[in-house]
């Protein structure tokens, strides 16, 4: 599938541009990666967390428990 023109430049902008900053502050790019994996991460134990609350007001407690632990390991 070929990306029409303007979406091109603009990822290739966006690639240079990020080049560019990992090389000017490779600190701040890492923290910023960092910083994104750890709200990705809080975001999935949220959703393990509403999850798990839902199960355990539908007297499902298997489950539950089961999301429970999965949301500790996230």
């Amino acid at each position: 599938m070929k990306l029409p023109r303007p979406v091109q430049w603009v990822l290739w902008a966006f690639f240079i541009f990020l080049i560019y900053s990992i090389f000017r502050s490779p600190e701040d790019a890492a923290s910023l990666v960092v910083g994104g994996f750890e709200g990705i991460g809080r975001g999935f134990a949220a959703i393990f967390t509403f999850f798990d609350a839902v199960l355990t007001r539908m007297g499902s407690s298997d489950g539950a428990q089961s999301l429970t632990t999965l949301s500790i390991l996230v």
